[in-house]
């Protein structure tokens, strides 16, 4: 059943281009949590601190690109790619990623909740 949920697979950013008979194309892709980096990849079950992580902190949020740079934010990192070839420049962690928001899982629903930091 294509509707069943089952095990993630990615989750990221899909970059994509449009090309000459104006189709779009999927010209690749760009994840936080490298665990599952290929969106046509092997589903895989998840621990709880890893769906913490894919659900939360190595989410991507936001991306955007300078010159011939890629910039993908989440709350973990800032990460940089080559926009050509998507390949990563660097990454720059982002200090009390865990203290920001936790996901708790019930009866397979993500209920996430945000923490107060000081």
């Amino acid at each position: 059943d294509p509707l069943e949920y089952g095990q993630p697979v990615f989750q990221g950013l899909l970059v994509l281009g449009v090309d000459s008979n104006n189709q779009l194309t999927l010209r690749g892709s760009v994840t936080h949590y490298d665990k599952m980096n290929d969106p046509n990849g092997d589903p895989k079950a998840l621990t709880e601190d890893d769906y913490q992580a894919f659900y939360g902190y190595d989410m991507i949020s936001r991306g955007a690109w300078i010159g011939d740079v890629l910039y993908t934010f989440s709350a973990r990192q800032i990460r940089s790619a080559n926009l050509e070839d998507l390949s990563k420049i660097g990454e720059v962690e982002l200090p009390g990623y865990k203290d920001g928001q936790q996901y708790y899982y019930y009866g397979g629903d993500v209920v996430r909740t945000f923490v107060a930091v000081d």
